[in-house]
């Protein structure tokens, strides 16, 4: 992972290496933008709260991110697995950019992702899957503190659950994926979705240089058809369907 850091710090540019007025209007609104919302307050004290808690937390091993032992304290689980504050609130100004309503997270985990979502807007629904029973019991908790209502937890293992769920949810504006980090997973998960996908949709994968088969997962999926444009953040990668203008991949700062 390293030398994959390393390389991505020697291959990315800022917004003045970009000539396409559409990547360029979004990295500087919602990659590089700064300011703050009431949301981010709101959502980082939750996260420090969840950063003192000492309860442990039985963990049935779903996916490949399974890197804790069965039994483990919250406070390291956020610590090492929630999304950090620079993730969480790219994701926000993302679904706000979007003008996201239809949103899908893969792998809710405390539920700190899903809260960045789902804060941009009441009118947004958010559909989050999540197969650790414990870590969508304490998400459902957190989700009542931030007061947010906006939210459908979907329980058990996503490789049953997204397929039997996506008719009912029939369109979506912004897929987060976040769930079993392995290669062929991840291309399913993306694939079981293109067909609720539309031309404005954004699609986020996060720890894209995780592992050599979510780099390979990655590689394969920006080269795919359906996508017009992709981004590589290093932490996380976007595609964007925009099929209406020519390929283009991009690797830049964050």
């Amino acid at each position: 992972m390293l030398s994959a850091y390393l390389l991505h710090r020697l291959r990315a540019k800022d917004e003045h290496s970009l000539h396409s007025p559409f990547v360029f209007d979004f990295y500087m609104k919602v990659i590089k933008a700064k300011e703050g919302y009431y949301a981010f307050d709101e959502i980082e004290q939750l996260r420090r709260e969840l950063l003192r808690d000492r309860q442990q937390v039985a963990l049935q091993g779903f996916g490949a991110g399974s890197r804790f032992p069965r039994n483990t304290q919250l406070k390291r689980l956020v610590r090492r697995a929630a999304a950090p504050p620079k993730l969480g609130q790219m994701l926000f100004r993302a679904a706000l950019y979007m003008h996201a309503r239809h949103i899908v997270e893969l792998g809710t985990h405390v539920g700190i992702a899903t809260a960045y979502l789902a804060k941009t807007s009441s009118q947004a629904k958010v559909y989050t899957f999540e197969g650790e029973p414990s870590l969508l019991e304490i998400a459902q908790k957190n989700f009542q503190k931030l007061n947010l209502h906006n939210i459908e937890l979907v329980q058990g293992n996503i490789d049953e659950s997204l397929p039997s769920c996506l008719p009912k949810i029939k369109r979506i504006d912004l897929l987060y994926v976040d769930a079993n980090h392995r290669y062929a997973p991840t291309l399913r998960y993306v694939e079981q979705c293109l067909p609720y996908l539309h031309e404005n949709s954004l699609v986020v994968l996060d720890d894209i240089h995780w592992s050599a088969e979510m780099e390979k997962a990655w590689g394969e999926l920006r080269q795919q058809p359906h996508f017009g444009i992709s981004i590589d953040l290093f932490r996380a990668g976007l595609l964007f369907l925009r099929q209406k203008q020519p390929k283009q991949n991009f690797v830049l700062r964050f």
